[in-house]
């Protein structure tokens, strides 16, 4: 089993500048957006090849925003934002 950067609930950080993912919200922010990962997945690029071909292989997972809002971020565009 591979490790995946987030686990359920992390705390993370939506980049500014985000370039991959599916589901944008329908209110966006200018700046990034802090949210708890929801969901884990791998990315199967095979699957998205028709859809998204520039995606990268990695994983995507699903983010939660306080305000209702839900989005499928590539880990790419997360960052952790725990309080050290």
């Amino acid at each position: 089993m591979s490790q995946t950067k987030f686990d359920y609930n992390d705390l993370v950080r939506v980049k500014p500048g985000i370039s991959h993912w599916f589901d944008v919200p329908a209110r966006r922010t200018t700046g990034p957006r802090i949210g708890d990962v929801a969901s884990v997945f791998a990315v199967d690029t095979d699957r998205l090849a028709g859809a998204r071909p520039e995606f990268p292989s990695g994983t995507l997972y699903g983010i939660e925003f306080e305000d209702g809002d839900a989005i499928e971020v590539h880990e790419n565009d997360l960052e952790s934002a725990e309080l050290a």
